[in-house]
């Protein structure tokens, strides 16, 4: 049996090929360069699953066919699942930073990665860059964006690593 998510049954498949023909930028609002909320929440609206549950903050600017109604920020986009259920979405798992690898390993669903990298002026001690992606199996779906920062870090040791996330949630789909 296939998994389903929202009210007209999309299956990851269906979200992952959504969320593979985006534009890198889908939203018009140049204040937004971080948009892997946005990313999601346009990928899952395209499958008609309905996001006016979540309570999370949504764009006010955006002139494109979403007309201001996708969510922005991941940690609120984060929180939103968790605290509302989507229907198709399992129940959330808190996963060990350092583990999250070997522990979603085969699966697929909804994964945030909190605290993860640094925005400019921070110090690790007090990251705040979150991160919501599609877990596809063994990898988040912005794959070229996640081996960059891996590589860079490994040379630089300044930049990302989610195995040192504060928390990584996932919601595999049902």
């Amino acid at each position: 049996m296939t998994n389903r998510l929202g009210g007209k049954g999309a299956t990851f498949q269906d979200v992952l090929a959504a969320f593979d023909a985006l534009p890198k930028h889908p939203c018009t609002n140049p204040t937004f360069t971080d948009q892997c909320a946005i990313r999601l929440s346009h990928a899952l609206m395209d499958c008609d699953v309905d996001l006016s549950g979540l309570h999370a903050t949504r764009c006010w600017s955006d002139t494109s066919v979403y007309n201001k109604t996708h969510i922005i920020r991941a940690e609120e986009f984060g929180n939103a699942i968790k605290s509302t259920s989507l229907s198709g979405l399992g129940k959330l798992q808190t996963v060990a930073p350092s583990k999250y690898q070997s522990e979603l390993s085969g699966k697929t669903g909804i994964v945030f990665f909190k605290n993860y990298w640094q925005r400019q002026g921070e110090t690790f001690a007090n990251r705040t860059g979150d991160h919501i992606d599609l877990w596809n199996h063994n990898r988040t779906t912005g794959y070229w964006f996640s081996w960059s920062r891996n590589f860079w870090e490994s040379i630089s040791g300044d930049v990302s690593d989610r195995n040192k996330s504060s928390e990584v949630w996932f919601w595999p789909f049902s």
